[in-house]
């Protein structure tokens, strides 16, 4: 998802993760926390999880276009 979003944030496809993280919050409102966990947590244990994730995800997507 964000490799994509990065050009469109101004970031280099090299941003570092903390670069990554304020962009996405800046563009789509959220806590900078909420993003890195979003991002950058810890992986889904489980289908439900993954199905979660992968609708956070897709949210945040939104949002980030939206801007």
């Amino acid at each position: 998802m964000f490799g994509r979003k990065k050009r469109r944030l101004g970031l280099p496809r090299s941003a570092p993760a903390a670069a990554v993280i304020d962009a996405v919050a800046r563009a789509s409102g959220r806590d900078p926390r909420e993003v890195e966990q979003l991002l950058y947590g810890p992986p889904p244990t489980d289908d439900t999880g993954l199905s979660i994730l992968a609708l956070d995800l897709d949210h945040l997507e939104s949002e980030v276009h939206e801007s």
